[in-house]
């Protein structure tokens, strides 16, 4: 005699109890999804003069922005210390000019005596831990989180 294979078929009241778990587990992961992705977390470019803050912008905004001496202001893409004039002369103004482009930013141009900032690698979100120094106009440039 051999037996007949049994077949399980759900009943009704385990198709519920399943589809009310499973509404259960969706409606915990809802939340904890929802704030994973809200509080995402913002890369700013910071520049500092002597410890004072004189730029904080995001790093998701293609710009570049000009320090001279203590202020820092933003400037066309195609500003050049050539194209500066009087205002980048190393005997009378600190000038750095700082590119932010696809999330990274670099020191493009300085007038200050020995360009390591200007070789220095672009900041970016994988090396946003190593600084750009310009010693000589005693500029910091970081990228921090938000």
């Amino acid at each position: 005699m051999r037996k007949k294979a049994m077949k399980i078929m759900p009943g009704k009241r385990d198709r519920i109890l399943i589809a009310a778990v499973l509404f259960l587990l969706f409606l915990c992961a809802v939340p904890l999804c929802l704030r994973h992705f809200r509080h995402k977390k913002q890369l700013m470019l910071s520049v500092q003069r002597n410890g004072e803050e004189l730029l904080l912008v995001p790093l998701s905004r293609d710009a570049k922005y000009e320090v001279l001496d203590d202020t820092a202001k933003e400037v066309p893409m195609e500003t050049t210390l050539a194209s500066l004039g009087e205002e980048a002369d190393p005997a009378r103004h600190a000038v750095n000019l700082i590119e932010v482009q696809n999330r990274t930013a670099r020191c493009s141009e300085s007038n200050c005596s020995n360009q390591i900032c200007v070789r220095t690698a672009a900041l970016s979100a994988a090396s946003y831990d190593l600084p750009i120094v310009c010693l000589p106009h005693g500029l910091v440039i970081t990228v921090k989180e938000s």
